[in-house]
């Protein structure tokens, strides 16, 4: 019998594929996160992120370093998931889950973790020396795909935008608290190649804040804002709408929404991180001068069709599905699965997309463009 028979028909396997303690896990590190002291070198600086280094030690590309090991086979999946009724929840020791995360998830994920990544997997999940059983079964969600050209784009789905209750966010987008829900159902249907969420990343000096106005010069011909939601044109030419102050790195503001279900193989990416200009797409600023990553990750994973869905409709959502457009990707929006900052818009913003070349869609179609890609490899 393989090693790899051996650990899955093991306790540890049988704990591994019991539960659904992932986004628990993750939820815990986002709050450890916003509770205690923030290590300032697993976020990007602000200088680097927008010049586009690449840091291997920074958050920000240890998803996209991930190496691709052997993928599974349909058997090995079928076998996996036909363990999961057979089992109820345990708790495991840090050893027993240093082995899932060694064997299992590099084996039936098909990712093989950074070592700095396995630790900080592990130490988030352990718990009075033990730690919570199934942190790897939704990765069987990455496995049970049905199409492997297609991305799930999550954009700006953080605290400033979707929280309403007990503390709103500095720019709540109404409706906006209903959208990780819903993704985490689409996901929980469907599988997509790769899951990337996009996360406004602003200096406290962005020139886009309304309280930062001053320090930067206004062309001659541009009105002095008075309030935030105003706009003003730059000494460059550069119209620009001020903003509350929001997203500012290592907040609360910034952290992507706790209810949001993530797995271990989702990617992030940072914008909004030049002081000098604001960036509403995942792929680019909006001066297109300088590029995120996402265009490249899309590339590597040979990804052809982009499903997007997040905040706001009218800004960061419809920019990157422009883009996307842009970039020759055949391109989703999912209407239901995203809320715009002013609703009186909404008719005149999905107009300009279909205009553009982008499919609307509801939830409901998920599957079927999904089968339809499959068939179009």
């Amino acid at each position: 019998m393989s090693l790899f028979a051996r650990i899955l028909r093991s306790p540890v396997a049988a704990a591994v594929v019991a539960g659904a303690a992932l986004p628990h896990a993750m939820a815990t590190m986002q709050r450890a996160a916003h509770a205690a002291p923030r290590d300032d070198s697993l976020e990007p600086s602000s200088a680097a992120a927008a010049r586009h280094i690449d840091l291997p030690s920074k958050r920000t590309t240890l998803h996209s370093s991930w190496k691709p090991c052997q993928e599974a086979s349909p058997a090995r999946i079928a076998k996996a998931e036909g363990l999961l009724p057979e089992f109820s929840t345990k708790k495991l020791s840090k050893e027993d889950a240093k082995v899932i995360v060694e064997t299992y998830w590099n084996a039936v994920a098909g990712y093989k973790l950074p070592r700095d990544v396995e630790s900080k997997v592990l130490d988030a999940h352990v718990q009075g020396g033990q730690v919570e059983a199934g942190v790897l079964r939704e990765s069987l969600q990455v496995l049970s795909r049905k199409a492997d050209n297609v991305a799930l784009l999550v954009i700006d789905v953080q605290n400033d935008f979707s929280q309403v209750a007990p503390t709103t966010g500095s720019l709540y987008v109404k409706g906006g608290e209903e959208i990780a829900a819903r993704v985490n159902d689409l996901r929980k249907k469907h599988g997509f190649r790769m899951t990337v969420h996009s996360k406004d990343w602003h200096p406290a000096d962005h020139s886009s804040f309304f309280d930062n106005w001053r320090k930067y010069p206004l062309d001659p011909k541009s009105a002095l804002p008075q309030k935030p939601f105003d706009d003003v044109i730059f000494a460059d030419g550069t119209k620009q709408k001020l903003w509350p102050v929001h997203c500012v790195q290592n907040s609360w503001g910034s952290q992507l929404d706790a209810a949001l279900k993530r797995l271990l193989s989702d990617q992030i990416v940072y914008k909004g991180l030049d002081p000098k200009v604001d960036s509403y797409s995942a792929f680019a600023d909006v001066k297109e001068g300088a590029d995120t990553p996402l265009h490249e990750m899309l590339q590597r994973q040979k990804i052809t069709h982009v499903v997007v869905v997040g905040l706001a409709l009218d800004y960061c959502v419809q920019f990157t599905a422009k883009h996307a457009v842009a970039r020759k990707y055949t391109t989703y929006v999912v209407e239901d699965l995203t809320r715009p900052v002013a609703e009186s818009d909404r008719p005149k913003i999905l107009a300009e997309l279909r205009e553009k070349g982008v499919v609307v869609i509801q939830a409901a179609d998920v599957g079927r463009i999904l089968a339809e890609a499959a068939a179009a490899q």
